[in-house]
């Protein structure tokens, strides 16, 4: 399975399994996509998801992805993958997963929407210089938003005490980093995203 935002996966020369997505360490939201290629001595018949031992997805054939459901935050889950080929052989990868925050971007497709951050400004991988416009709103939030903070890789240079960070920002680091906008609402749901941005970087 392949298409916008989905890498293709690459399956190894020797029978196994790769579990590639999510990666390890990730922070993940609690909709995360998963997703694994697999070899077998026969050709792979399926991949099989559990979490926690109780199955929730089966893709056909050896490879692809498929979105899944963190029950909640905070809490450590154990993801399987289980490929079987067509001689019945089994091969398995297994990783540590937390959701630690529950909406990611703002996004609507067809007559519904997700509560998220919308990036207004900046956009990912965007080029400006030392002194830039955030305007990053959070939209269809189903609790009030009682705060907001921007960080430029680990240090805070914006914050809102509302549902929308929307400032001037000026900083004296040159190169790439991670900005990282968060937001949480008046019962701690978290809100969070993370993009490139160039700052004083020729394109």
């Amino acid at each position: 399975m392949t298409g916008p935002g989905i890498p293709v996966l690459l399956h190894s020369k020797r029978p196994g399994i790769n579990f590639c997505m999510p990666a390890v360490n990730a922070v993940l939201p609690t909709s995360i996509v998963v997703g694994a290629a697999a070899k077998g001595t026969a050709p792979i018949k399926n991949i099989k998801f559990y979490l926690n031992g109780k199955y929730e997805a089966n893709l056909s054939g050896s490879g692809g992805a498929v979105a899944l459901t963190l029950p909640q935050q905070g809490t450590p889950y154990t993801l399987k993958a289980v490929a079987t080929d067509s001689a019945g052989n089994h091969y398995s990868a297994s990783k540590k997963v937390v959701a630690e925050y529950t909406y990611d971007h703002y996004s609507c497709m067809g007559s519904g929407c997700i509560p998220g951050i919308y990036a207004v400004a900046l956009l990912d991988e965007a080029y400006v210089g030392s002194t830039f416009d955030l305007n990053m709103p959070i939209r269809d939030n189903p609790n009030p938003i009682s705060a907001m903070r921007a960080y430029l890789d680990n240090n805070v240079i914006a914050t809102s005490n509302g549902p929308r960070l929307q400032q001037q920002v000026t900083v004296a680091a040159s190169g790439t980093h991670i900005l990282t906008i968060q937001g949480w609402d008046s019962k701690g749901i978290e809100y969070r995203i993370q993009q490139n941005i160039n700052i004083n970087v020729s394109k």
